[in-house]
């Protein structure tokens, strides 16, 4: 299941949507780092390590004007507010 989420992005590489913050139930993270990047003519994603440390997958569609989150992996309980995230450990 995937969760919408507000992102501010910029472009990256080759014009590739980056995304620099991201808010998720009214939490606002800044993108410590971007990991890895699988951009498509109209759907995309990005790998990115939060602020937090946790690891997020991102899902833009339409030139970044529609994001979602579709992995989350944390040491910690999933935070209140985006339980429709399943959780994936290693």
């Amino acid at each position: 299941m995937a969760l919408e989420a507000d992102v501010h992005w910029r472009q990256g590489p080759a014009g590739v949507p980056e995304p620099v913050t991201f808010r998720i139930a009214g939490i606002e993270r800044s993108v410590a780092a971007v990991l890895d990047r699988w951009p498509g003519s109209e759907i995309g994603y990005v790998k990115i390590r939060g602020e937090d440390d946790d690891l997020y997958i991102l899902r833009y569609e339409d030139a970044g004007n529609r994001w979602s989150i579709i992995f989350y992996q944390s040491d910690e309980p999933l935070p209140e507010g985006i339980a429709g995230v399943k959780p994936h450990l290693v």
